[in-house]
């Protein structure tokens, strides 16, 4: 098999398919999905008896019963991921390697992919390139990578090229220097090596950003290219200000699932690579939201046979929003809106998914905020000040708002803060659960 031609074949795949109408995607979905399913339940010990429910009598799914399989949690591949291991691969998906996810959001998990799916994680990254109009002859630097001795300055490690392999065009070098160099040097490094896309988590981009407005420095990018972390608005917002322009291009992914989806440029909305995950959100009854409604995050991604991840739970909250105007038929997540493990919960047994859009956090004067239940029935509102910031009125409107949002008895106290940090390394939660059990 040689993996450079199947690589630009299914790029090629790609730039057709996001245009399909959605009921050739959903027929797609199935067929692959019956395979991997296959593969599973004869390859897969963990799979042996779990999938026999989805089986009809002629040996394939019944479609009608795939709300019914049991989702898989983290705690379950956890406890089983040795269980979860194919005993056999079809040779052309080529060499399993093993990565673990970051452990941001609790234990690290093994996840072991096949070449095939690396290869296709690809072609999403260079159909996101292409979407952006990214110059791939230009340089590139990452910040990342957890080892000191890696990647240190003053020169860094070049680790190729970051454009198609196939393109005339893909002569920019791809540089790295690892977090623990600091902002300035950073800075340093992108005016040295006149660098024009940057690569990082959203906290670390938006740090050099202010460092670079603190000492006064006029550096333009063309792109800012982040991963692993949902980026705030004022995270892009900074960025754009002070880099030139700069827009912050995000993806949304996860180890276990690799590439799910990814920002659409006429906005901040996500387009779903429904070539490469079926992707649900699903309601507190276990039945797919509708449109605008908020639900938990669901993934089976379509071509891991190393490791399969049949309707895993991420963790994450999300809603699907209307088709995009960009014309790409692919499905539209309108707001990924935290973790499942801050739904807010009260002492009759409800629990919701808080949400709030940006034009309410505007409205009351935040630039950007975290909503906290920090009590049964008491909300902190922590929020950075926009402008002079809220007003009596302001405060009173979403105390109101809250209340018929959550609880009528909810207390609601405010607290201004200068800075809202993220943990090291961790996602950005706007709407956080903190009630001691």
């Amino acid at each position: 098999m040689s993996y450079p031609p199947l690589l630009k074949n299914f790029y090629d795949h790609l730039l057709e398919s996001q245009y399909w109408p959605l009921e050739r995607h959903r027929t797609e979905q199935r067929k692959y999905l019956t395979q991997l399913v296959l593969h599973a339940r004869e390859h897969v010990p963990y799979y042996a008896g779990r999938l026999d429910g989805l089986l009809a009598a002629d040996g394939q799914i019944d479609w009608d019963r795939w709300l019914e399989l049991p989702t898989l949690s983290r705690a379950d591949a956890l406890a089983h991921t040795e269980a979860m291991l194919s005993g056999g691969l079809p040779p052309h998906h080529g060499v399993v390697r093993v990565s673990k996810t970051s452990g941001s959001t609790g234990p690290a998990l093994s996840v072991a992919q096949t070449q095939l799916v690396r290869i296709y994680n690809s072609a999403n990254r260079f159909r996101a390139q292409r979407w952006f109009k990214m110059d791939v002859s230009q340089d590139m630097l990452v910040w990342f990578g957890d080892n000191p001795e890696v990647s240190a300055l003053p020169e860094g490690d070049i680790i190729g090229p970051w454009g198609p392999p196939w393109s005339d065009r893909a002569t920019g070098k791809r540089y790295r220097v690892n977090r623990f160099t600091r902002p300035e040097d950073v800075l340093d490094f992108l005016t040295r090596k006149n660098i024009r896309y940057f690569s990082a988590r959203p906290g670390a981009a938006h740090s050099a950003a202010l460092t670079a407005e603190r000492l006064g420095l006029d550096i333009v990018l063309d792109g800012i290219f982040t991963f692993n972390t949902g980026a705030r608005q004022d995270e892009r917002d900074d960025c754009a200000r002070i880099f030139g322009g700069a827009p912050m291009i995000v993806p949304y992914s996860a180890t276990e699932a690799s590439f799910i989806a990814q920002q659409c440029p006429t906005g901040t909305h996500f387009h779903i690579h429904e070539e490469t995950v079926f992707l649900e959100i699903l309601n507190a009854d276990n039945r797919p939201c509708a449109p605008g409604e908020t639900g938990r995050v669901v993934v089976t991604p379509l071509y891991n046979y190393a490791q399969p991840f049949i309707r895993y739970e991420l963790g994450d909250l999300a809603s699907l929003g209307p088709r995009c105007a960009c014309g790409r038929t692919l499905r539209v997540i309108e707001r990924l809106a935290g973790r499942v493990t801050h739904m807010f919960r009260f002492p009759d047994g409800r629990q919701i998914a808080l949400s709030m859009s940006t034009d309410d956090q505007a409205a009351f004067g935040a630039r950007y905020w975290q909503i906290a239940q920090i009590e049964p029935l008491r909300i902190e509102v922590r929020y950075v000040p926009l402008g002079e910031g809220p007003g009596d009125s302001q405060l009173q409107h979403l105390t109101g708002v809250l209340r018929h949002k959550t609880h009528p008895n909810m207390q609601v106290q405010f607290s201004a803060r200068a800075d809202i940090s993220r943990p090291d390394g961790r996602k950005f939660i706007e709407y956080v659960y903190e009630v001691a059990e």
